[in-house]
């Protein structure tokens, strides 16, 4: 099911705090906890829609999987449990 890209950006940008970064070709998000960068996304400034596919690569920069990916921007998964989960896999 292909989702838009804004739609995806203002959910990392509202309720996951991800600032935009500048000095890149694509449009850069990162996520930032304690003045570490935890997360970096990246987008091509030309896409609209998501695929499928697409979406489970962004979910792998992030550190999830699409459907928790999906999740985060159905309010399934809270921006506290998105960490929960990112410092799991750093253990």
């Amino acid at each position: 099911m292909p989702s838009k890209k804004k739609d995806l950006v203002k959910c990392l940008t509202g309720k996951f705090r991800f600032s935009q970064l500048d000095g890149t070709k694509h449009e850069t998000y990162g996520l930032i906890v304690n003045d570490i960068r935890v997360a970096t996304i990246r987008f091509s400034r030309s896409w609209e829609d998501i695929g499928d596919n697409m979406m489970s690569q962004l979910g792998r920069e992030l550190g999830v999987d699409r459907k928790q990916l999906l999740a985060m921007c159905e309010c399934t998964i809270s921006r506290d449990r998105y960490i929960e989960i990112l410092e799991g896999k750093n253990q």
